[in-house]
């Protein structure tokens, strides 16, 4: 009984899984339609305006900042998909996207944590922000330390063995 009960309480992931599979699909709606919102404002401001370079510079603010919301949307999904196959059942996905352990999430994780980061990291350095090389340097420092715990680990683990 108690080991049914306890190999049975894997379903509990099911929750977690599929509210950041929702959420994703939410921020993902979301994304799209800031995406047509930004391109019709491009649109009314080339007709009335004519496409000034600030009227560009600042569609390509909007492009980025909906590309980092994809990008969370991605880190999100991935979690929800990944805790699924590791604790549900193995779904019919893509080789690339395939989870078969926590190391494998993680590395899927860092690797997309990495590209959220530079994506605000450029956004920082479009809107020209005070202290740039300040941020850029913790940018730096939090990629480096990324790739040396994603590069460390797995060759620790293996030498242990």
């Amino acid at each position: 009984m108690m080991r049914r009960l306890l190999s049975s309480s894997k379903y509990i992931m099911i929750l977690p899984a599929l509210s950041n599979v929702i959420a994703a699909l939410v921020l993902m709606i979301y994304s799209t339609i800031q995406t047509f919102v930004a391109v019709i404002s491009l649109l009314q401001r080339s007709f009335t305006g004519g496409l000034s370079k600030s009227v560009v510079f600042d569609a390509a603010i909007s492009f980025l900042e909906i590309a980092d919301i994809v990008l969370l949307a991605t880190v999100i999904l991935v979690i929800g998909l990944g805790l699924y196959e590791l604790f549900i059942s193995q779904l019919n996905l893509p080789s690339w996207l395939l989870i078969r352990n926590l190391d494998d999430l993680k590395d899927k994780l860092i690797s997309t944590v990495v590209a959220v980061i530079s994506i605000l990291f450029l956004g920082a350095v479009v809107n020209n922000i005070p202290n740039l090389l300040p941020f850029g340097a913790s940018v730096a420092l939090v990629i480096v330390a990324l790739a040396i715990f994603t590069n460390w680990v797995p060759s620790w683990k293996k030498n242990s063995q």
